[in-house]
């Protein structure tokens, strides 16, 4: 299993954790979850802020794919 990192734009906040991103390059939208250590540290991204979500690869044939937020740009 990998660690896979995509470069997305924050499209919409569902709630303080929960946010939809259009995936870089693409017309895909995912939800994504802020990671725990940006949680920890209060920082938030907003609508329109370019993000880095990481996944992991391996859960595709498990279950449906988690995104975490783990870096705002």
């Amino acid at each position: 299993m990998a660690l896979i990192y995509s470069p997305a734009y924050i499209v919409n906040q569902i709630d303080e954790r929960t946010f939809q991103a259009s995936l870089s390059g693409t017309d895909w939208i995912v939800k994504c979850y802020l990671s725990h250590e940006l949680f920890r540290e209060n920082i938030w991204p907003l609508v329109g802020d370019l993000v880095i979500l990481e996944y992991n690869s391996g859960l595709r044939r498990i279950k449906r794919r988690v995104h975490y937020i783990i870096e705002v740009i």
